[in-house]
């Protein structure tokens, strides 16, 4: 009979590394104020790293009174000391580590070639990106855009600050976002932010790059106006000036015209004072090779909404439509807001009181103690009346991030929606229970039956939940 003993030898190496014993390296990790001395054993490393095996037996690494000495200032102690339970113990622990260390283990285990554990930190980064980004976007920022390795994370990044430009417009962390990552932002189409909010932040940008420069742009000298003038002259030709009220306009841009060069500065002139003469920038004399195009900045759809984004909004109308919209613009649906649960109450008299007859509705739900929303979408009409309802193009979805949204459309000639009364929103068939339903205040409920199983709770309290009546756009 065989007996594998591989728990008591995993645990012998881990106490190894944990209280030492004939150590013959010392890895000198980090630099400055994050340094730290680790200590291993060559025949550890050796036998779990080619890296390491080759470094010793080609006599490389400098030995001194018989220890090796690594010097890594460029990993920290952090992701060493990872690597090293990595080694000894065949573990890595990433749920306590913030992004900015994933993000540091993984350069550090591709520059040690460590393949299998930098795959593993490269999909738990890919699986947490997002929450990681909103926690430490500009740390996140400048480790992203400074190498190259992590090229494939940059669009996420800008992507991200499309859709969601609050997580540093507007804050104090935008200060210190650099001008390169601050240009290839400004050029984007997806931008959803007014062009007023981006004057403002450059200023307050400009301001942080120059603080000897007095807050009064009157008391500026003609050294002051040329200093910041060269701090924002790669921004000003990517603002859409036209696109500022005219009131923001005059209070907010025209005191700081020094700035802005002659031609874009009459060009906006012009678009306020003879509004029908509008034109994009690229118009402009000597600014298309600045520009490389117009940029047509994407306007903020209304959303009021303490749970979804714009990036959500153009998730459901490509869902609606089966069309993917990219671009706000083209969006042809107004999102309004017909009842919040913290608002208005969270049970089923109160849904249908709002509800009832208003139309296409979508449903949205935030569960408590998570990161997931649920919600479906309703093509038909609430009512009270006691019925079921049938529609193709019913859905219900489910996701913990916007990235891996999951979607499951109404099975065909099953009920999508049921309309009584005693319940609230009730997506699909009963069959001793509903796909998703609303019981009794923030309880809701979930059976699959007339929609794929898209892993929705059996049974969860909501946080919020709003409802949203869909309504075609005028011009659509």
């Amino acid at each position: 009979m065989e007996k594998k003993f591989w728990p008591d030898i995993i645990y012998d190496l881990k106490l190894l590394l944990e209280t030492g014993g004939n150590q013959d390296v010392l890895i000198q990790a980090g630099k400055n104020s994050d340094y730290k001395e680790l200590y291993a054993h060559s025949l550890i490393l050796g036998c779990r790293s080619q890296y390491f095996r080759d470094a010793f037996s080609i006599n490389s690494i400098e030995k001194i009174d018989g220890k090796y000495i690594i010097k890594r200032p460029d990993i920290s102690p952090r992701s060493f000391s990872n690597i090293l339970c990595y080694f000894y113990g065949g573990t890595v622990i990433l749920d306590e580590e913030d992004g900015v260390e994933v993000l540091n283990l993984y350069m550090a285990s591709n520059e040690l070639e460590l393949h299998k554990l930098r795959d593993h930190v490269g999909d738990f980064l890919k699986k947490h990106q997002r929450y990681f980004f909103q926690k430490h976007p500009i740390d996140m920022i400048d480790i992203i855009f400074t190498h190259d390795i992590f090229a494939y994370l940059r669009e996420f990044c800008l992507k991200t600050l499309c859709a969601e430009p609050h997580i540093l417009l507007g804050t104090d962390k935008f200060k210190s976002l650099s001008e390169d990552v601050l240009i290839q932002l400004l050029k984007r189409e997806d931008l959803f932010i007014r062009e007023i909010s981006i004057w403002d932040d450059i200023l307050v940008w400009g301001f942080a790059k120059n603080p000897s420069l007095d807050n009064d742009v009157n008391k500026w000298s003609r050294d002051d106006i040329d200093l910041m003038k060269n701090t924002m002259e790669k921004f000003i030709p990517l603002i859409q000036f036209h696109d500022i009220s005219g009131e923001d306009f005059f209070n907010k841009v025209l005191p700081y015209e020094d700035l802005i060069p002659k031609e874009i500065k009459q060009e906006a002139l012009r678009a306020h004072m003879l509004p029908g003469t509008r034109s994009s920038m690229a118009s402009v004399p000597n600014l298309t090779a600045q520009v490389n195009g117009p940029i047509r900045r994407a306007t903020l759809p209304k959303i009021d909404s303490k749970i979804i984004t714009t990036q959500h909004v153009l998730t459901f109308s490509s869902w609606i439509d089966g069309f993917e919209y990219k671009n706000a613009k083209i969006i042809p649906y107004d999102f309004n807001l017909l009842l919040r649960g913290s608002r208005d109450g969270m049970d089923p008299q109160t849904f249908h009181r709002l509800c009832d007859n208003k139309g296409p509705t979508l449903i949205v739900i935030k569960i408590r103690n998570s990161k997931r929303i649920v919600g479906g979408y309703n093509p038909l009409d609430w009512d009270s009346n006691g019925r079921s309802k049938t529609s193709p193009d019913g859905f219900i979805f489910s996701f913990d991030e916007l990235e891996t949204p999951n979607i499951g459309r109404v099975k065909p000639n099953e009920c999508s929606v049921r309309c009584y009364k005693e319940w609230g929103a009730s997506f699909g068939n009963y069959e001793g229970g509903n796909d998703l339903a609303m019981k009794n205040k923030a309880e809701w409920k979930s059976k699959p039956v007339s929609y794929p199983d898209i892993k929705i709770p059996k049974k969860f309290i909501c946080s919020e939940y709003e409802v949203f009546q869909i309504k075609k756009k005028r011009n659509f």
